[in-house]
């Protein structure tokens, strides 16, 4: 159920970024999905969100409400790793994007990840941070392979 809360959660943030930018619904901007498939590919988010999160939860991997609530709202994440560490490719984005990020007034620096492949800090221990990729945050610059 919390899950499907976390989904609800990004959905709803999505929907309120969009018509900030808009200033109209999502399926009255000329080019974009009717509401039929807006409303399709809401259902389908939700969906996996509840479907993550019950599957984790029914192995013992979360531990409370809380850990039920942020695998919904991370769950196209956890999927787009899972599939990563098998070499499938994911050809749709089910993340919002930067636009939809900044018209949610967040702070500048939370707009735009750094550049691919960008090194950060050393921890100490030779290594270094690695910061991840700017068009997929799942994917690491080719650098580090």
């Amino acid at each position: 159920m919390w899950g499907l809360a976390g989904g609800f959660v990004v959905e709803a943030l999505n929907l309120v970024a969009s018509i900030r930018q808009q200033r109209m619904w999502p399926w009255q901007v000329p080019g974009e999905i009717g509401a039929t498939l807006y409303l399709s590919c809401t259902l389908l988010r939700l969906a996996v969100s509840t479907i993550v999160a019950g599957a984790l939860g029914a192995d013992g991997q979360v531990s409370g409400a809380a850990g039920a609530f942020l695998i919904g709202v991370g769950a196209p994440l956890i999927i787009r790793a899972a599939l990563a560490q098998i070499g499938a490719v994911l050809t749709t984005s089910l993340e919002p994007t930067a636009d939809s990020i900044t018209a949610m007034d967040a702070p500048a620096s939370a707009a735009l990840p750094p550049p691919s492949g960008a090194v950060g800090p050393s921890a100490g221990d030779g290594t270094e941070a690695v910061v991840p990729d700017q068009d997929d945050p799942l994917r690491i610059g080719s650098g580090d392979v």
